[in-house]
């Protein structure tokens, strides 16, 4: 399967405008499956200027309702008339306690509202193509250490801040070639957990891929932990039997660079025009 970077953080290439946040055109036997759509309409010119078509857009994937990856949605909405898969608890109000930016909102529920009838719901699980399931992680008692440890996001519930358990996020399992590839633009429910969960729903096949963002650095550059805590997670993502990972947004460099040093898997970053085989 090839991946197309349609919006991130960082572009190579003069001809596009890179944005923080993130957008994937993922290119399928039944057409291009769209993940995520980056913070603004700037992502749609994006995928134009690399010849794309919205006609080709068979489906759009939100991973999560943050203004960063749904903020491109009508843009995309506009162009094609492909069902939009989003989870069921994307209209829950979440906030960003950040420094830089206080109470911020982090999602979107305007757009989803407004969006509501080409919307399907996600609970738990949804097939959008043959050998392309959605899923919402379920995140075990014994795995929560390994969920982001971002504590200034929240969410609203009943006039309360909570601290933001990500039920509202969503990943992608691709099962080609007979192996297990992954997609999860953020990660929030961690990568280890996403990991296992596929796992548990996949027994007798190994998951080898994993692209996406991985949430150690949040909009401003801070790292929510340390590079050992980074490089842990690395050589626990290897030997879960991933050898491949593709990583980019909210990962961060500094990140990237403690993930790179975990012998025996290939790492590689990825920015805004460029295509990559998984």
């Amino acid at each position: 399967m090839r991946i197309t970077v349609i919006a991130e953080n960082e572009t190579k290439n003069e001809h596009l405008c890179a944005r923080h946040g993130l957008s994937l055109a993922l290119e399928t036997p039944q057409g291009i499956l769209l993940c995520d759509c980056g913070q603004d309409e700037t992502s749609y010119l994006n995928f134009r200027a690399l010849g794309m078509d919205g006609n080709s857009i068979k489906a759009i994937f939100i991973s999560h309702p943050h203004y960063d990856h749904i903020g491109g949605l009508e843009a995309f909405a506009d162009a094609c008339d492909a069902p939009i898969i989003i989870s069921a608890y994307a209209c829950c109000e979440l906030i960003s306690d950040r420094p830089a930016h206080p109470m911020r909102v982090s999602s979107r529920r305007d757009i989803i509202n407004k969006l509501s009838e080409r919307c399907v719901f996600v609970q738990d699980e949804k097939e959008i193509f043959p050998g392309s399931m959605i899923y919402a992680c379920a995140v075990r008692h014994s795995e929560k250490a390994y969920r982001c440890g971002d504590a200034c996001l929240f969410e609203r519930r009943g006039g309360m801040m909570t601290p933001d358990t990500f039920r509202h996020e969503l990943y992608l399992a691709i099962i080609e070639d007979g192996v297990c590839k992954l997609i999860s633009p953020c990660s929030h429910n961690g990568i280890v957990n996403i990991i296992k969960d596929a796992q548990r729903r996949f027994p007798e096949t190994p998951v080898r891929v994993f692209a996406g963002g991985l949430h150690f650095a949040a909009s401003d550059g801070v790292l929510n932990c340390s590079p050992e805590r980074m490089r842990e997670i690395g050589r626990e993502v290897k030997k879960l039997g991933v050898t491949k990972l593709y990583t980019c947004h909210c990962t961060g460099r500094k990140a990237f660079i403690e993930l790179s040093a975990c012998q025996g898997m290939e790492t590689h970053y990825i920015s805004c025009g460029e295509k990559v085989e998984i």
